[in-house]
């Protein structure tokens, strides 16, 4: 995966976090398994794991307005995977839960390459 450090100068966004093949990701015993690649996060909503739908709306914004250097950034080989990860708090009084995006969000991800995931946490607030 490219180096963010070796692109930032022409990206419009920075991002939030940097992790680099080998290195370890986290403030962990040194035991445990290191990176197997190299990436960058980028937040793209200030939103809450309780506003699904503003973190949708903001992702699209993210999206559109920088659409030309997601593209850049897709183009370089060594970059495989570009994902969106939205947040969800987990609801244990529920059996299950359906979750939707709008279509406008997922065509405008698709046309560029990159995916859409849903990590659910668990919740802090009782």
């Amino acid at each position: 995966m490219m180096s963010w450090c070796q692109n930032q100068e022409r990206a419009t966004f920075s991002p939030s976090k940097v992790w680099r093949k080998g290195e370890s990701r986290l403030a962990l015993p040194k035991d445990l398994p290191s990176e197997v690649d190299s990436g960058f996060n980028v937040i793209v909503s200030e939103a809450g794991c309780d506003v699904l739908s503003l973190q949708a709306a903001d992702a699209l914004r993210f999206l559109e307005h920088h659409r030309n250097d997601l593209i850049r950034l897709k183009s370089v080989p060594s970059i495989e995977t570009i994902i969106l990860d939205f947040c969800v708090f987990r609801k244990p009084e529920f059996v299950s839960r359906t979750y939707s995006f709008a279509a406008e969000l997922i065509a405008a991800a698709g046309a560029i390459g990159i995916g859409i995931d849903l990590s659910e946490y668990e919740s802090n607030v009782d």
